[in-house]
């Protein structure tokens, strides 16, 4: 029901038609079977294709925003069956999805044509299957690990290969997966036999590249000849034009600045108040679940570094893992017999888990309130469409229409 609640947000709110920028961009490949800009979000464009062949909404631009809100509301149900699988109450596996769900950029990503909203759904299948490996690593013998937790690294190495060739930032995700898998199980690096599956899976899940040499001599946008040579296909699949921008904030005095703005995107996309219970339950999963801690609090701060020293104007959506990993940290956090035993000394622990996690809860639908109205204006907003139409419409016949990135889209 709750998931239901969401999507149904996620519609009322969602971007009626065509978009400017890289979102239009979006929209133009998938309908098109198009090649995007680097690094080309091929299994991106193949699905968003797949939802423009569905007999319902106004145009193809409408039912690419949908599956946004598709991928966003997925993203949440994997959000809450972590949550619920950790703690076994529902209602911190509630308020850890209400909390995601209301975030600033996590909705605007949910309502327009976007990769970032399919990022988080990854990243968020990705620490579900993690979960999976923990839980029965934790509580099988022997035989148990090598074939019933072993098929969670399958899903988890799958995941991971289809997540790279989507973004390839999410390899750092992958990092932390990998270290954490070692750390839940440390026999498994002396048993290489339990190894060849989960890298079959993850090559498998590489598979999704070959649409791009498959549509090089495409008549579409963005396709080029030169995605069927080895050199081509690296750069873009890499996005090698990009490397220059990476941790580029490194000096000591940009970087303390870039931090000082990583804490303005947060307190953006939550309240001081939520960043503090936050804060507090790391604290609680470091002194009882610390492998939940390093997967969770690591894969957080692992993407605020990446994100504080990247050169890119769209730093709340780069954000996105990042915002999955806190949700997690919060709702496990609170939620967990981790929480109660951190307080256990002082007699307070039941209390203060269900006192936070129903101020989580009313603040996260505070959240919700408070932003209804912008992301509801928007959902009425036809100004790339007019723009469009207005510069078509007075152009003579047989004129060059010269516009920048941010309108050739939806030209």
């Amino acid at each position: 029901l709750l998931l239901l609640l969401c999507f149904v947000l996620y519609l009322r709110t969602l971007a009626p038609d065509i978009l400017a920028a890289d979102n239009g961009e979006f929209q133009l490949v998938g309908t098109n079977l198009g090649v995007a800009h680097p690094p080309g979000f091929p299994l991106y464009t193949l699905l968003a294709h797949l939802m423009t062949r569905l007999p319902f909404g106004p145009t193809p631009a409408y039912r690419v925003n949908l599956f946004s809100a598709v991928t966003s509301t997925l993203a949440l149900a994997a959000v809450y069956a972590s949550v619920f699988k950790l703690t076994r109450r529902y209602l911190p596996s509630i308020a850890a999805v209400l909390l995601l769900a209301t975030a600033t950029t996590f909705w605007a990503q949910a309502t327009t044509a976007n990769i970032r909203s399919m990022t988080a759904l990854f990243a968020a299948v990705i620490f579900l299957s993690l979960v999976l490996f923990y839980l029965a690593a934790k509580n099988g013998g022997p035989s148990a690990e090598e074939s019933h937790a072993d098929r969670y690294l399958i899903i988890f190495a799958v995941t991971l290969g289809l997540g790279i060739t989507h973004h390839a930032s999410l390899v750092f995700l992958g990092l932390v997966g990998i270290i954490f898998i070692l750390l839940v199980d440390k026999t498994i690096i002396m048993s290489p036999e339990r190894w060849w599956r989960p890298i079959l899976a993850f090559l498998i899940g590489l598979l999704p590249l070959l649409y791009l040499p498959l549509r090089a001599n495409a008549a579409v946008r963005g396709a080029s000849p030169s995605l069927a040579t080895w050199q081509g296909f690296l750069e873009h699949t890499l996005a090698a034009g990009f490397r220059g921008d990476l941790f580029v904030y490194l000096e000591p005095a940009l970087f303390i600045e870039r931090l000082k703005i990583m804490h303005n995107v947060l307190t953006f996309q939550f309240s001081n108040v939520l960043v503090l219970i936050t804060a507090i339950a790391l604290v609680s999963l470091i002194l009882q679940q610390w492998r939940l801690a390093f997967l969770f609090g690591g894969s957080a701060l692992l993407f605020t570094f990446i994100t504080a020293t990247y050169r890119a104007p769209q730093t709340v959506e780069y954000m996105l893992p990042a915002y999955v990993a806190l949700a997690l940290v919060l709702g496990t956090g609170v939620g967990g017999i981790a929480f109660e035993q951190s307080f256990s000394r002082s007699g307070i622990g039941a209390s203060l888990r269900y006192l936070l996690t129903a101020l989580i809860v009313v603040m996260a639908v505070g959240q919700l309130f408070s932003r209804l109205n912008s992301y509801s204006r928007l959902s009425q907003d036809l100004t790339a469409r007019v723009y469009a139409n207005t510069l078509l419409s007075d152009a003579p016949q047989n004129t060059l229409l010269l516009a920048n990135w941010h309108w050739a889209t939806p030209l």
